[in-house]
C-alpha cells in the first residue's frame, strides 16, 4: 500500500508538471484552428515530424539513460552519469545541426533556425528534467513545467491574435516556454556543479552508450509508427489533409494527460524495485498492467462522448472532417501507452536491445498497411495502420517480457472492456448528443464502482496521516 500511495503521489506530480506542458498542443487547438488554415497547420505538423525523426536517432534518448544510471549511484557519484549524459547531448547537438541543415534544404523546410532552436531547447529540457527526477526534485519539476506552460500559452495567444503571425508563432512560443522550463531546472539542480572532467568515467561512458544505442534505434523505428504517416499524408494526399490528421491525433493528448503521468511515476517505482526477486516483480508487473489497461479503457470510453459533445464548440468549422478520424486514433494511443509501459519493464531487465526488434515489426505493419490502404481510405488509413502497428508492438513485447518474467494477463477483463469500447464508438458515430451524454454518465459510474475499494483505502490512509 505504501508503494500505491507513492505511485499516486508521483502520478499527480507528473500530471501537473511535464504532462500539462506537453498537452498544450491540445488545449490550444481552438486558437490554432481559428487562426491557421488546415494547409499551414499541416505544413507545421510535417516539419515537426521530420524534426522528431532526427532527434529520435541522433540524441540516443540520453535523458532516459542518464536517469536510469543515476539510480545505480549515490552521493557525488550520481554526477558521473550526469556528466556523461551532458557530453553525449553536446556531441549529438553538433551532429543534429549539420544533419538538420542538409535535410531542411532537401525537404524545403521553412524557419530552419527556429526549428533547430526548438529542437535543442526541447532536448535540453528533457535532460535537466530527467536529472531533476533522478534527484527526486518533484516539486521543482512541477513548478518549472507549469511556468513554462504558462509562457507558451501566453506567447501563442499574443503572437497569433495580436501580431497575426503565421505558424512560425508556434515555434517561437515553444522555444520561450521550454527555455523558461529548462533554465529553471538548470539552476535548481545546479548543473554547473555536476558536470566536471573529474566525474568522467570511460567504462561508464561505454556502458551508457551500449544502453542508449538500442533506445536510439528503437526511437528511430518508432518514428515509422507516427511521423511517417504525416509524411505520407502530406505527399500522397495534401498538407490540408495532414492538418486534419494533426487535429484528430491532438485529441489523443487528452488520454496522454493520464498515461504520461502514469508512465513517469511507473518508471521511478519500477527502477526502485529493479533488485527485487522475480516472484515480487511478477506480482507487481502483472497487477500493474491489468490495472493500467482497465484504467486506460475507462478513460478511453469516457473521452469519446466528451469529444463528441465539445468538438463543435472547440474546433473551427474548417476542420470538421477530423471528427470521424478520432476514435481509431485514440485506440492507437491506448496500445501505444501499453507498449511504452512494457518498454519500461524491458529497460529494468536491461534487455532493451530487444525492444528494437519489436518496434521494427510494428513499424513494418504500420508502413505496409498505410501504403496498401491510403488510396482507398484516405486519412483514415493512417489511423487504422497506426493502431494495428501499436497492437502488434504490444503483443510482441508481452511475449518478450514473458521470456524473463511470468506476466499473468487478465484476458477476460481485456475482452470485456474491448466490447465496451466498441459500443462507445458506435454511440459516438451514430448516437445523438443526449445519448453520448448518458454514455458518459454510465462510464463515470462504472469508474467509481471499479475503484471504490482503492479510493477508500487511499482516503483512509490520508486521514490517518493527518491524525
Amino acid at each position: 500500500m505504501k508503494d500505491l500511495i507513492r505511485f499516486i503521489k508521483s502520478t499527480g506530480i507528473y500530471l501537473l508538471g511535464n504532462v500539462l506542458s506537453k498537452s498544450l498542443s491540445f488545449f490550444l487547438l481552438p486558437l490554432y484552428t481559428s487562426y491557421l488554415s488546415p494547409n499551414d497547420y499541416g505544413i507545421y505538423d510535417l516539419s515537426i515530424a521530420y524534426n522528431t525523426f532526427l532527434i529520435s536517432i541522433l540524441f540516443l534518448d540520453i535523458w532516459e539513460g542518464t536517469m536510469r544510471f543515476m539510480f545505480d549511484f549515490s552521493g557525488k557519484n550520481k554526477n558521473k552519469p550526469i556528466t556523461i549524459g551532458i557530453l553525449m547531448f553536446s556531441i549529438s547537438t553538433v551532429i543534429y545541426a549539420i544533419v538538420l541543415l542538409i535535410l531542411g534544404k532537401i525537404a524545403g523546410l521553412q524557419f530552419l533556425g527556429l526549428l533547430f532552436t526548438m529542437g535543442v531547447i526541447n532536448n535540453f529540457q528533457q535532460v535537466v528534467g530527467y536529472i531533476a527526477r533522478g534527484f527526486g526534485k518533484n516539486n521543482a519539476f512541477v513548478m518549472c513545467g507549469l511556468v513554462g506552460s504558462l509562457v507558451t500559452l501566453l506567447s501563442n495567444v499574443i503572437l497569433l491574435t495580436v501580431f497575426h503571425m503565421d505558424y512560425s508563432a508556434l515555434y517561437i512560443s515553444s522555444i520561450l516556454g521550454l527555455g523558461v522550463n529548462a533554465l529553471g531546472l538548470f539552476i535548481i539542480i545546479r548543473l554547473w556543479d555536476r558536470v566536471k572532467i573529474a566525474f568522467f568515467d570511460s567504462n561508464l561512458f561505454r556502458e551508457m552508450l551500449r544502453y542508449s544505442l538500442p533506445l536510439c534505434l528503437n526511437s528511430g523505428a518508432w518514428w515509422f509508427l507516427n511521423g511517417f504517416n504525416r509524411v505520407m499524408i502530406s505527399h500522397t494526399l495534401s498538407n490540408a489533409d495532414n492538418g486534419m490528421y494533426a487535429v484528430a491525433t491532438r485529441f489523443s493528448s487528452m488520454l496522454m494527460l493520464v498515461t504520461t503521468g502514469f508512465q513517469m511515476a511507473w518508471q521511478e517505482l519500477s527502477y526502485s524495485k529493479a533488485n527485487n526477486s522475480n516472484e515480487e516483480k511478477e506480482k507487481l508487473y502483472s497487477r500493474a498492467i491489468d490495472e493500467y489497461s482497465k484504467f486506460l479503457y475507462l478513460g478511453l470510453i469516457a473521452l469519446l462522448p466528451i469529444i463528441k459533445i465539445i468538438f463543435p464548440y472547440f474546433i473551427d468549422d474548417k476542420y470538421t472532417a477530423a471528427i470521424v478520424i478520432i476514435p481509431i486514433a485514440l485506440y492507437g494511443t491506448f496500445f501505444s501507452s501499453l507498449t511504452s509501459f512494457l518498454a519500461s519493464i524491458i529497460n529494468i531487465l536491461k534487455k532493451n536491445q530487444f525492444i528494437f526488434t519489436t518496434t521494427i515489426l510494428s513499424a513494418i505493419t504500420n508502413v505496409g498497411l498505410l501504403l496498401l490502404l491510403i488510396e482507398h481510405l484516405g486519412v483514415q488509413a493512417a489511423t487504422v495502420s497506426l493502431c494495428a502497428g501499436y497492437a502488434v508492438s504490444f503483443v510482441s513485447r508481452i511475449k518478450l517480457v514473458q521470456k524473463y518474467v511470468k506476466l499473468k494477463i487478465n484476458i477476460k477483463q481485456f475482452l470485456i472492456y474491448t466490447a465496451m469500447f466498441t459500443i462507445a464508438v458506435l454511440i459516438y458515430n451514430y448516437g445523438s448528443i443526449l445519448l453520448n451524454f448518458l454514455a458518459l454518465v454510465g462510464v463515470i459510474i462504472a469508474f467509481f464502482l471499479s475503484y471504490k475499494r482503492e479510493v477508500a483505502k487511499v482516503v483512509l490512509i490520508l486521514k490517518n496521516k493527518r491524525k
